[in-house]
This record gives structure tokens, sequence and C-alpha cells, in this order.
């Protein structure tokens, strides 16, 4: 099975193959994923390659700059809010990154939660405050998102 082939309508392939046309003559390539060099493993000591390397490399040889489409992207969020007609004001952006999750939160009018179980940390947090990048630094922080549940709240299965 190659990468085009998932479950649609063959109105929506048709759609998604123009859509396709269009930006491969526009941009080359298209990035959705965030563009972090590394990313953390379970051991410390390994350094594990993430999808920034990746667009670097297919940049350089390329010589185009790709077209990002993922968090903290304006068109991502104008997406979603068209699409389930989002209130900004209303709606937390919850997530483990300051430069996508938050960022993204912030950047377009929303209260945002950054949970501590992910990539970044305090440390994070007070590095952005320090070098004043406001919109890295989130509304609330929690230790994970099962923080957010009552205790008093017994799941049976």
């Amino acid at each position: 099975m190659n990468e085009k082939s998932f479950a649609c309508s063959s109105h929506q392939a048709a759609e998604l193959y123009e859509f396709e046309l269009f930006v491969d003559k526009l941009y080359g390539f298209i990035v959705v994923k965030e563009t972090d060099e590394t990313c953390p493993g379970p051991n410390p000591e390994v350094v594990i390659p993430d999808a920034g390397p990746i667009v670097a490399a297919i940049k350089c040889a390329s010589g185009r700059d790709p077209l990002t489409v993922g968090k903290p992207c304006t068109p991502a969020f104008n997406y979603i809010k068209r699409k389930w007609n989002i209130n900004p004001s209303r709606t937390m952006m919850i997530g483990d990154r300051t430069n996508t999750d938050v960022k993204f939160g912030r950047d377009h009018g929303m209260k945002t939660l950054l949970v501590l179980s992910g990539c970044h940390q305090i440390e994070d947090i007070i590095e952005n405050q320090m070098n004043e990048r406001d919109d890295m630094v989130p509304d609330y922080v929690a230790p994970c998102l099962g923080a957010l549940v009552p205790e008093t709240i017994q799941i049976y299965y």
C-alpha cells in the first residue's frame, strides 16, 4: 500500500490529488510534523533525530523551502477553527511542547496548558520567560493529563 492510500470518497481523493499537484508545482514538499532537531528518548544519553534533520536535508538537496502546515502554523488553526467552529476565547490548547503547542495556542488567542510528561519542562518555561518569548510561556502547567482528573472519579474496566 502506498502512502496515498487511505479511506476517503472518490471526490475527496480527486480533490486531494489536485491539491497535491498544485502544491508540488509551488513548493515541492510539505512539512506537517514539528521540526525539532532531536526528540527525547527513553535513555537521556541517546540522541534520537527528529523530523528537523530530515527536513533540512530535503531543503538543502532541493533548494526549496517547505510549506509547513502543522503547529504553530496559522493556516492549520484557521482550518480547525472553520471546520469545528472553534471560539478561541473558550478553548484551551493542551500539549507537551512550548515551541509548538503553547505557541499555537498563544498565537491564536487560546488559553494554554503545558503538561510536563513530554518534551518541555519548567526549565524551558523559565528560559522562555528570560528570553522574552512570552508566546511560548503557558497559562497553566500540570505534571500530566491525569492530574486534571479528580481523584474521586474511578474508571472501571
